[in-house]
């Protein structure tokens, strides 16, 4: 499952701490965390309440910063143009 994180980062960024101190205080390496935080890899039920604890998150707001859906990109199409005046000249 891909996750937005968005209100996550938002709120490291109000916080004052960087990822690195953050990955510190959580015993990750920096490279784990932003692998979580960027949602190429899922966090543990430990991991987010460890970093609830960390930025002050209160455990009813924990789906609005860790659970919410990611949307897909839509698949965009390139249509050809016809040309609409029938100067095609073949």
């Amino acid at each position: 499952m891909v996750y937005n994180y968005n209100n996550l980062w938002k709120k490291i960024r109000k916080s004052g701490l960087t990822t690195s101190e953050i990955a510190r205080k959580m015993n990750l390496s920096y490279c784990a965390l932003r692998s979580k935080l960027d949602s190429r890899r899922q966090f543990s039920m430990n991991e987010i309440k460890l970093l609830c604890k960390i930025l002050d998150i209160p455990s009813e707001d924990i789906d609005l910063y860790f659970f919410k859906n990611k949307l897909r990109k839509r698949n965009r199409f390139v249509k050809h143009r016809i040309p609409v005046l029938g100067i095609c000249r073949c």
